[in-house]
């Protein structure tokens, strides 16, 4: 037991002064950094959405990867090596903040998918902090790894003036709410008032995660702009077929007693949709998980989630 005891107290040790000298370099590399992104570039972060957190992940692929090997063996980095690594990290957010990136302007008003790309994120993506943080927990789909999209595929774009296919990659993860303003359009559209289900901003935001991603992963790993641009037309177009469904199963529920719809077990309340939902491009909403949104909120009150 005195022999295990040692080894895990030269263990810990050995831990102990790796970190030392990982947060010693790190306050090193903080001053030869610039200041408008000093504290951003060194963001901590997550491995994955479940790990704890770790002492030297940063948020910032690009950075990750430039200080990782360092990071695995801290007695590597020399003054040399520091400097350098602080010289690209700066020329690549100089050139974010360069492009005038953040503010979006190349977005076309007269282009359907750039205007719902603006109107989503214009107010979310607005300084260079918003940048590294935005999406860092990203959905279940998305992979393990809980960082941004600011690598160097995303700085590669950014060189070649590509700024649309540059917010494309660090948004591709969060490319459905470009949906949601096109719910919020058909809402104001309705002819008549609309229930708290369809208000309901969850509900709205779980709606556009169901249709958006039926077919999403087909392209996710090739998203060229025009394809991209094809695939958003198809899917607003899903969503103002569905609208006039969703009212009708809204108005429906909300015109039967409680007791009577608990009493039929959901069959008269599936066919009632069927019936409204004919004509739409799929069946997306034929489900007993969306029945149970509408259902339970009418009767419960509650909040429901589809995922």
């Amino acid at each position: 037991r005195g022999r295990e005891r040692l080894k895990v107290e030269r263990s810990q040790n050995r831990q102990k002064k790796k970190k030392e000298k990982i947060e010693k370099f790190l306050g090193d590399l903080s001053q030869l950094l610039d200041e408008p992104f000093r504290s951003e570039a060194l963001t901590r972060g997550y491995s994955n959405c479940f790990d704890k957190f770790e002492t030297g992940k940063m948020i910032v692929p690009f950075v990750n990867e430039l200080l990782k090997p360092y990071i695995d063996a801290p007695s590597k980095m020399k003054p040399s090596i520091l400097k350098e690594i602080a010289q690209m990290i700066n020329e690549k957010f100089r050139l974010i903040l360069d492009k005038n990136f953040l503010r979006l302007d190349f977005l076309s008003e007269d282009d359907a998918f750039e205007r719902r790309l603006k109107e989503s994120f214009n107010d979310h993506i607005t300084s260079l902090d918003d940048l590294v943080k935005f999406g860092q927990f990203r959905h279940h789909w998305a992979g393990p790894y809980c960082g941004s999209y600011v690598d160097e595929k995303f700085i590669s774009h950014l060189e070649k003036d590509s700024y649309i296919d540059a917010l494309v990659h660090y948004l591709r993860d969060f490319l459905y709410v470009t949906l949601v303003p096109v719910m919020r359009e058909c809402a104001k559209m309705l002819s008549q008032p609309s229930s708290n289900v369809l208000l309901d901003s969850c509900f709205r935001r779980d709606m556009a995660i169901n249709i958006w991603y039926e077919g999403f992963s087909e392209i996710r790993d090739d998203l060229s702009l025009i394809r991209l641009k094809s695939f958003f037309l198809e899917k607003e177009d899903v969503v103002k077929r569905v609208w006039p469904a969703l009212q009708e199963y809204d108005r429906w529920l909300n015109e039967k007693p409680m007791g009577e719809i608990l009493d039929q077990g959901g069959w008269e309340s599936q066919s009632r949709l069927h019936r409204a939902y004919q004509g739409a491009h799929r069946q997306y909403l034929l489900n007993r998980d969306f029945r149970s949104v509408f259902e339970s909120k009418r009767m419960f009150g509650r909040e429901w989630y589809w995922y």
